[in-house]
């Protein structure tokens, strides 16, 4: 029943990150320009020829370890979790702080452009830079800055699949030597609104309806989506005609994305297809963020927005339609 409210405003961890992340976690405010396509930067990051998107946003722990030694090459350890990389980090990796790098801090959102090229120049990181990220116990904060960066219209980033988790679950060498580097020349674009959603069309698409257009997921946990939990928000449950799919659903075991088929058929079975704007919200946006990462990087579609205000914003907006299992 929909209704309108009032209101005033590694992998050992991953376990607890789930339960955590349920609802979703992080933050909302910024835009991004002119971009090459996937398929134009491809033959930079894969060795021999690939012709197809599929999984061009994604590369495996095999591809980073024979391409190390790339001047180009800038490896950047998302860090969202006190300590882990100072436990021990992939080899010549750069440690980028989530919380004061990729977000708007205190004032939610994605950090500012300003802000931002100052981060990533006192990381060394070049206009010609090829940028790996991964993820501590899982890909979220990863997924985050991928979003990030593209929303800034820096186009040579890539998720390493399956993160810190993975990489040293299977083998990989984990360092405690923090790299040195000059200071950069990143230079961001203006943001680009089309990778973000903002609570006014959210309210629109929600009021209209109209799942053949634009369709909204919720990708928190179906209990979030039922509100059957508390989210924290004033109000629990979900943006009306949004369709529920958890984005923890996206990864295999061993933290690494399904193929894009079982990815392709799990978005399909929720009428997810490539002509339609997809709306994605979560808690906060970092769920959201993943599916985003998986239906762009990994599907190649093209009209993918993360509503990142997601239901912190919506679930303490006044007079907005909300739909839960108990309404």
């Amino acid at each position: 029943m929909t209704t309108f409210k009032n209101s005033s405003k590694l992998l050992g961890l991953l376990v607890i990150s789930l339960t955590t992340l349920s609802g979703c976690a992080a933050t909302s405010n910024t835009s991004a320009p002119n971009s090459s396509s996937v398929a134009e930067v491809a033959s930079e990051y894969e060795p021999g020829v690939t012709t197809t998107i599929t999984n061009q946003g994604l590369v495996s722990r095999d591809w980073l370890e024979a391409n190390a030694t790339d001047p180009d090459l800038v490896i950047l350890h998302i860090a969202a979790e006190e300590g882990v990389y100072e436990r021990g980090h992939i080899p010549s990796a750069r440690k980028l702080d989530w919380a004061t790098g990729l977000t708007g801090g205190a004032d939610r959102g994605i950090v500012g452009r300003a802000s931002f090229e100052t981060v990533g120049r006192d990381l060394g990181i070049n206009q010609n830079s090829k940028i790996v990220v991964y993820g501590e116990t899982h890909q979220l904060y990863a997924t985050w800055a991928v979003w990030v960066f593209k929303i800034y219209g820096f186009n040579n980033v890539r998720l390493l699949d399956g993160g810190l988790a993975n990489w040293e679950a299977t083998g990989g060498e984990l360092s405690l030597q923090v790299p040195t580097f000059s200071s950069g020349d990143f230079s961001p674009g203006e943001p680009n609104l089309n990778l973000r959603a903002f609570i006014e069309e959210v309210v629109v698409a929600a009021k209209t309806g109209d799942s053949d257009n634009t369709l909204i997921v919720d990708n928190r946990s179906l209990e979030s989506y039922l509100g059957e939990v508390e989210s924290g928000a004033t109000f629990d449950g979900h943006v009306p005609s949004a369709e529920s799919l958890f984005s923890f659903s996206l990864f295999t075991e061993e933290n690494t994305y399904l193929d894009a088929a079982n990815i392709a058929e799990t978005y399909e079975a929720i009428g997810v297809t490539s002509d339609k704007e997809i709306i994605l919200y979560c808690g906060t946006g970092l769920l959201a963020s993943a599916s985003w990462f998986a239906l762009t990087q990994v599907l190649g579609f093209e009209n993918v927005k993360n509503y990142d205000g997601s239901w912190t914003e919506y679930g303490n907006a006044e007079n907005v339609p909300i739909e839960s299992a108990g309404a």
